[in-house]
């Protein structure tokens, strides 16, 4: 098993001992930190992105109740927060020459 597969195998079980042994992992070698997020087998004539920062879409249900629950009673408003940004491509152009 290579490097990459077990951060992957052990981050996608999300176990608290998963997320901890991945986590010392990648102290000591963060070059593995896109495992963490990307699969490891990449299919032939595919193209992988990974970001390097979340949009939020995970945090952004608890910090909405968060904020509902715990909103400002003098005003009788909760605190709304914005959606999460969620972009979206229009068009990507890659140019690849190869030469033997």
């Amino acid at each position: 098993m290579t490097p990459g597969m077990r951060v992957s195998a052990l981050s996608a079980t999300k176990s608290k001992w998963a997320t901890l042994a991945v986590t010392r992992f990648l102290i000591q070698k963060p070059v593995f930190a896109a495992f963490k997020t990307t699969s490891v087998e990449s299919r032939k004539g595919f193209i992988t992105f990974s970001l390097e920062k979340s949009f939020l879409h995970s945090t952004y249900p608890k910090k909405y109740v968060e904020n509902v629950l715990n909103y400002d009673k003098t005003t009788k408003e909760p605190a709304l927060i914005n959606e999460p940004y969620t972009p979206s491509i229009r068009s990507i152009e890659l140019f690849v020459q190869s030469t033997f």
